[in-house]
């Protein structure tokens, strides 16, 4: 297929950003021909130039970042005046600019789909089949904050709450308009399918598809002996969605049934919610954990492999890329019912029905004794859950098959 694509690619990164670019990378080794379109120094995948088949195709930046009287503004105006002008203004006008790039060069090269990666699309065209693979429905991530508002006040003050107010209320006016400009959209779990499907967006319309992982970085635990230490690991941001809080209060309870049990926790704050580290002051448990702070991607595996289990208690999760590598691992995970991971996680997940500490902490007790029966077969049950759904080969197959459906829609409607 020849494909026009642009959007968040970047190797190394963690999460989506280096999904989407193994994505490409296996797309560009089963002979498909990619030509990225992008901005030099923000969407650059450069390592990809060493295929023949991809082309990086610059868009003028000069008439994207017309807005550069933001940098004369003060540091803290600008962070709060940046995102605005971004969903207002600049994201239309520079995706525009791009999209007149797509076709012009596509009079030559004739694309049979343009891809958005990570993002709903500002803007649409009815000459080539847009195909979204996008992160989440519009709106959830405000959905949970405003769920949550009297944890996120409590900790972190009024403004960042207001803050979000504002950001997400003017990033709806748009919402509604980038659903409707692609064809077909590719989401990361049936869970947000759900959500999309709430929004208004047919279902017909939606294909879910985790993002891929490639397992062969992988290496699963060898050791099935039972440790001195069980140990629960959280890795990722500490913000209000994230759920830190539960995982604190439900720990609790477990140490006051168990001496064995140890938390790590790994990830950091944004600046707006810094008040979140309050969390992990004056705890009556505290030798039981240990606050490891923010880690490079390339030392997560081994992280993941030494941890019993890797623990979610995020809430509106689409996909949790930490709990596809711990299963790559061989690493058993516990999550929330609005996790969409768990779909793909098998006989490895541990659910807990409720958000609230002692199902929680009923469901981290019954995970301990299933590794305490079974702690091979836990591991090999992880691992084989992400071979079947999140392999580089598994994802990328399902994805060719998607583009090629819609790209044949395209030429019978054309003939």
């Amino acid at each position: 297929m020849k494909i026009a694509c642009t959007g968040f690619v970047k190797k190394l990164t963690g999460s989506l950003g280096q999904a989407n670019f193994i994505l490409l990378e296996e797309m560009l080794r089963r002979g498909h021909e990619i030509d990225f379109y992008g901005w030099p120094g923000f969407n650059e995948p450069k390592e990809l130039l060493a295929f023949p088949n991809f082309r990086y195709i610059p868009v003028p930046a000069e008439e994207i970042f017309s807005a550069s009287f933001l940098s004369a503004l003060p540091e803290k105006v600008r962070n709060l005046v940046a995102p605005l002008v971004n969903i207002l203004i600049l994201d239309k006008a520079s995706y525009g600019i791009l999209m007149k790039e797509v076709l012009r060069r596509n009079k030559t090269e004739g694309y049979q789909v343009l891809c958005f990666l990570g993002l709903f699309p500002p803007v649409t065209t009815q000459t080539i089949p847009i195909v979204s693979w996008v992160q989440s429905a519009p709106q959830t991530e405000w959905l949970y904050i405003h769920k949550l508002r009297s944890k996120l006040i409590q900790y972190c003050g009024l403004s960042p709450y207001l803050m979000y107010k504002l950001f997400y209320s003017i990033k709806l006016i748009g919402a509604k308009e980038q659903a409707k400009n692609s064809r077909l959209m590719i989401c990361p779990s049936a869970w947000t399918k759900d959500r999309l499907v709430d929004y208004g967006i047919p279902c017909n319309k939606i294909y879910p598809l985790p993002h891929p992982i490639d397992t062969s970085l992988f290496t699963v635990k060898k050791n099935y002996q039972l440790k001195e230490k069980i140990t629960f690991l959280y890795l990722g941001r500490i913000a209000t969605r994230k759920r830190l809080d539960l995982l604190l209060d439900a720990f609790s309870l477990l140490v006051c049934e168990r001496d064995d049990v140890y938390l790590k926790i790994c990830g950091s704050t944004s600046g707006i919610e810094k008040g979140y580290m309050k969390l992990l002051e004056g705890l009556p448990f505290s030798e039981h954990l240990e606050y490891l702070g923010y880690l490079p991607q390339l030392e997560v595996p081994d992280l993941m492999s030494q941890a019993d289990f890797l623990i979610q208690p995020s809430e509106g999760e689409n996909f949790g890329s930490s709990v596809g590598e711990a299963l790559c691992c061989g690493t058993p995970v516990i999550l929330g019912l609005s996790n969409g991971t768990k779909d793909y996680a098998g006989n490895a997940a541990f659910v807990f029905d409720s958000y609230t500490p002692q199902s929680l902490k009923e469901t981290m007790s019954h995970a301990i004794s299933v590794l305490e029966s079974h702690p091979e077969q836990l591991a090999i049950d992880a691992r084989q859950a992400a071979e079947k759904y999140l392999s580089v080969a598994t994802v990328t197959t399902q994805f060719e098959e998607i583009l090629r459906k819609e790209a044949l829609k395209e030429e019978i409607c054309y003939r």
